[in-house]
């Protein structure tokens, strides 16, 4: 059942979804309740990022490069560092303990 289903507003348009079926590896699955919010608090170049990070599985482990986020989501050098800062100031992005590693978390800490 979607969250939306049983929803009601005034002067609503019905959608219908209709995606393209991908073969095995080529979905994401994305938490509604930390999209929704990420969408709320996050600068468009920020989401975009977010959105990003969010694409891989839980777990998956990866270098980020900074010209493949900018070519893949659209956005320029300063605006990714500008995106990137946001993330950690709003506690998306955490430094691990042994400060080797960034960890992305769908919901700030």
């Amino acid at each position: 059942m979607n969250v939306y289903e049983f929803s009601s507003y005034p002067n609503q348009k019905r959608i219908k979804i209709n995606k393209t079926q991908f073969t095995e590896g080529n979905f994401c699955t994305i938490n509604t309740g930390a999209l929704i919010n990420a969408s709320k608090i996050l600068t468009p170049g920020a989401f975009k990022l977010y959105i990003y990070f969010s694409l891989n599985a839980d777990g998956f482990e990866f270098w980020l490069s900074r010209a493949h986020v900018c070519d893949t989501m659209g956005i320029s050098p300063g605006t990714y560092k500008a995106a990137v800062k946001e993330l950690i100031d709003k506690g998306f992005l955490e430094q691990s303990e042994n400060k080797l590693k960034y960890i992305f978390n769908e919901f700030p800490v």
